[in-house]
């Protein structure tokens, strides 16, 4: 009797002195895939490719003072099987968070990113416009993040990352840098601005700099219809002697509209206009679809993208690219890129 209270008795007081001195981890995330076709110029596939899918771990700890220890752990789970984008780390950091601020040491979205990156309904599906809009946006490896408190709907971020190239006795010269900046205005959870720049130097030569400007607005209506539009320019200087500085504008606007309070309708256009100096290198990007609310953590959507192309240009799709394992990208200039699809996904 002794032996069995006893071996009934360790095994709880040490569960509960394990629970009381380990953190809260929330594990979180979202399995999604579809079923879709994809076509460009005489390249033709079916394929069942990931929409996004990944998996993250987080927790914090209260330091006292105002003062929270947080970290998180994220990374993408290739749910169709492809080894292309398994295990590429999302999100990761450990960092601390006071009452003027937060800061984050790793992997970390860029302020870029993040401005404004609900202009895009299709984000991290292959219907997504993010090679037309939002053409530097990105998760900065090596990177310290500073995020600002909310001031009455106004916040801003900075962040710096360092792609660490440099070796003894070689490279000396280059050293990858990137400094990128947002801030955003939301007013009665409806009306949303925002304006983000970034710059990275030294990434191909020790004296090349590319440069993005972005900004937009958005509003959502008390039926959850929502429109939005933004704007980009992209600018890039080789730092060669004798080769001009090239500029590309692009344009996006998008909507969607609640058909029911279970179906969603929902659309992006986005044009790139011709680089500078180079006619005819312009892209026209066309995004639809639509999705049914199975619950409030799972639903099942259909879409067609199309990405059509200028003789001097070659834009492929925005996630999930037109790819032929034997003969790489299939995206040629002045051809389309084309998918439609169904897919389902699942938040936990």
């Amino acid at each position: 009797m002794k032996k069995t209270l006893i071996s009934l008795v360790v095994p709880a007081a040490l569960l509960a002195f394990s629970s009381s001195a380990m953190a809260e981890v929330v594990i979180y995330g979202e399995a999604a895939a579809g079923v879709e076709h994809v076509k460009s110029g005489d390249f033709k596939e079916a394929r069942v490719s990931n929409q996004g899918s990944h998996i993250g771990f987080k927790g914090s700890e209260e330091l006292g003072n105002g003062l929270e220890a947080i970290w998180q752990i994220e990374r993408t789970v290739a749910i169709d099987g492809s080894s292309v984008d398994d295990g590429e780390m999302r999100d990761t950091f450990v960092g601390l968070k006071t009452n003027g601020g937060t800061v984050k040491l790793g992997k970390n979205t860029s302020p870029y990113k993040q401005t404004m990156s609900g202009l895009d309904l299709f984000e991290d599906e292959t219907a997504s416009v993010q090679n037309g809009f939002g053409r530097l946006n990105s998760r900065l490896s090596n990177s310290v993040k500073y995020d600002t408190p909310n001031w009455g709907g106004f916040t801003a971020s900075a962040a710096w990352a360092t792609d660490e190239s440099k070796q003894m006795g070689v490279n000396n010269s280059r050293n990858g840098q990137t400094y990128s900046v947002g801030a955003n205005y939301e007013w009665n959870n409806a009306l949303n601005v925002g304006a983000a720049y970034e710059q990275r130097k030294d990434f191909l030569t020790d004296k090349d700099k590319m440069e993005g400007i972005k900004a937009g607005a958005s509003y959502t209506f008390n039926n959850n219809a929502f429109v939005g539009a933004g704007y980009e320019r992209l600018s890039y200087n080789s730092g060669i002697a004798g080769v001009d500085k090239s500029t590309q504008n692009a344009a996006t606007l998008s909507g969607s509209f609640p058909v029911t309070s279970a179906i969603d309708i929902k659309g992006n256009y986005t044009k790139m206009f011709d680089v500078s100096n180079v006619d005819n290198s312009g892209t026209n990007i066309y995004s639809v679809g639509a999705d049914y609310k199975l619950s409030k953590r799972t639903k099942m959507g259909a879409y067609y993208t199309m990405v059509d192309n200028d003789e001097n240009s070659s834009v492929d799709l925005g996630n999930n690219l037109v790819l032929d394992q034997n003969k790489g990208n299939q995206v040629v200039d002045g051809e389309k890129a084309q998918a439609f699809g169904v897919n389902l996904k699942h938040k936990f």
